[in-house]
């Protein structure tokens, strides 16, 4: 086999198929035919080649040529996109992103983190990674609450999460269902419902206990401290509407009406949720049910169950 010389360093045919048959430390899993990939493409090439209409030692350097163009095109394309990605550093972001149950989700917010994973480069905004093809817009700052009503009222009725500031410029996110957008004369604000808090340090003033303070606070605005894990304390005002225990044996309250600047809201997805009134309906539904089954008719006289009058049909 003849040897092809001045590309780099001299090797033979022979020492690049032997190169390119040794196992690699790392694999590419992108998707996509890379140089590496061309690269075995064309040895595969040369060991089939016809013997009575080989391949010369001019097409063989071409194809070489082509291969290295690839090569700066590739690096080139991805230098580009990391510079396009540590250049959102500090800007506000709207995107478009899908989570793990393939559903698309509306994110917003500021870019705190630029990193690459997997070759690919992406903004977090807050905990979400938005990869940057899919950023919809770039703004260089967010920092009052303007605009239209009608911008944000695709999101009503969806699940959402919102940043929430204290006094010390810290933050911490809420999460509720998005019930409302308003306009006011300091600008536009999102109204959350269902939101679960967990308080810290409630104060339950003269009640005896939190039970004796959930049920006579019910419907009533309260503001509750709340803790993030770093420690740092936020206030949240809103309408009580309940309360529970939960699985950690700490208190848990939900809490309606909360108000927060629309622009405040990063994310935003659609959930399928019953409103009190639904759920009241199904309760409702469920105990006429037991109360018109047969099984709870009058007993004829041979002691057997009769059949219950009007009884609801189970579907």
């Amino acid at each position: 086999m003849a040897e092809v010389s001045n590309i780099g360093s001299t090797r033979t045919i022979e020492q690049i198929i032997e190169e390119q048959s040794k196992p690699k430390a790392s694999t590419r899993n992108t998707g996509e035919l890379g140089k590496d990939d061309f690269l075995k493409l064309l040895i595969t090439q040369v060991q089939n080649q016809d013997p009575l209409n080989p391949t010369t030692d001019t097409d063989f350097i071409a194809q070489m040529a082509q291969f290295s163009a690839l090569e700066q095109m590739q690096n080139l394309n991805q230098s580009f996109s990391s510079s396009m990605g540590f250049s959102l550093m500090g800007k506000y972001i709207n995107a478009e992103v899908k989570d793990e149950a393939g559903n698309v989700k509306y994110v917003s917010g500021k870019v705190d983190m630029v990193r690459m994973n997997g070759g690919k480069v992406f903004a977090m905004v807050g905990e979400i990674e938005v990869p940057v093809e899919n950023i919809l817009e770039v703004m260089d700052s967010n920092t009052s609450n303007t605009g239209n009503v009608t911008d944000y009222s695709s999101i009503i009725g969806m699940l959402g999460k919102a940043t929430i500031t204290n006094e010390e410029g810290k933050t911490n996110t809420i999460e509720g269902v998005i019930s409302t957008i308003t306009k006011e004369k300091n600008g536009v604000y999102a109204t959350l419902d269902d939101v679960e808090i967990k308080p810290y340090r409630l104060d339950i003033g003269s009640f005896e206990n939190e039970e004796e303070y959930v049920n006579a606070m019910s419907g009533s605005e309260v503001t509750l401290r709340i803790r993030n894990s770093s420690g740092a304390e936020f206030k949240v005002t809103g309408i009580l509407r309940s309360g529970y225990i939960g699985n950690d044996g700490e208190l848990r309250l939900l809490l309606d009406d909360i108000k927060v600047p629309a622009n405040s809201i990063f994310s935003a997805k659609h959930v399928d949720l019953l409103s009190t009134e639904q759920m009241l309906l199904n309760e409702i539904l469920k105990e006429l049910r037991k109360q018109n089954s047969p099984t709870t008719g009058e007993t004829g006289s041979n002691g057997e169950a009769g059949e219950a009058t009007n009884p609801v049909s189970e579907d």
